[in-house]
C-alpha cells in the first residue's frame, strides 16, 4: 500500500501544472519512515504541510524549528509546520526564511476540520 501511495503521488507531480503541489500528510507514520522515502516525498510537492504529531513521525522530536529544518533537510522546497493552538511555523528552502504565523486568538471553532490550513 506504501508503495502505490507513492506511485500516486509521483503520478500527480508529472501531471502538468500552472500552480504548486502540495502534499499534506493526513496521519502520522506508525513506524520510522526510510530516509530515501521521505526525500522522495518531500522532492516531489512544492509544499509539505505536516501538523506536528505527522512531522515527529516523520523525522523525529524536536522543537518546531528543528523539525521544520529536517524536512527542508530531506528536500522540501517549502514547510508548513501546523502547531495547532500554537499557529504554525513557515520555512522557504530557497531563501532561509522562517516564519511564526499565530493562530488568530480568542476563537472557538465549531468545527477544527481544515482550521490549520487557512492562511
Amino acid at each position: 500500500q506504501d508503495n502505490l501511495r507513492m506511485r500516486r503521488v509521483h503520478a500527480g507531480a508529472e501531471l502538468p501544472r500552472t500552480g504548486l503541489l502540495s502534499v499534506e500528510t493526513f496521519v502520522h507514520a506508525t513506524s520510522p519512515v526510510p530516509r530515501a522515502k521521505l526525500e522522495d516525498l518531500c522532492r516531489v510537492a512544492d509544499i509539505i504541510s505536516p501538523n506536528e504529531m505527522e512531522a515527529v513521525s516523520l523525522v523525529g522530536a524536536g522543537t518546531p524549528e528543528q523539525i521544520v529544518q529536517r524536512l527542508a533537510n530531506a528536500g522540501a522546497r517549502m514547510v508548513l509546520l501546523r502547531c495547532g493552538a500554537s499557529g504554525s511555523m513557515v520555512f522557504r528552502s530557497d531563501t532561509g526564511e522562517m516564519w511564526q504565523v499565530p493562530a488568530v486568538p480568542g476563537v472557538m471553532p465549531v468545527d477544527p476540520t481544515g482550521c490549520g490550513n487557512a492562511y
